[in-house]
């Protein structure tokens, strides 16, 4: 799981948006739809704001927040989709 979300997330950090988009599609098939729904939505957002012209500030601020939340989101989901797993290894090691 690490490596297409790691992928991902650093494509998006580097503002490789399709590049994002298309590691968030192969974690989705992979995790689960559900899981990568939104990273998906926010990469075609960034993608269809790269090819519009012109930005307001007023879109600059907002594009900046929505930066700032995808990374925060992602960060979350890294933890814990990963503690997840660990606790999941707990519960075999048990049975």
């Amino acid at each position: 799981m690490g490596t297409l979300i790691k992928l991902a997330v650093e494509n998006f950090k580097q503002g490789n948006y399709q590049q994002a988009k298309e590691y968030y599609q192969k974690a989705s098939v992979a995790y689960g739809e559900e899981l990568f729904k939104e990273n998906i939505i926010i990469c075609e957002r960034y993608l269809s704001l790269d090819t519009s012209c012109a930005l307001s500030t007023d879109q600059e601020s907002v594009t900046i927040s929505e930066k700032t939340q995808l990374i925060q989101t992602q960060a979350l989901l890294e933890y814990y989709y990963t503690q997840c797993q660990e606790l999941q290894h707990k519960l075999m090691d048990v049975k």
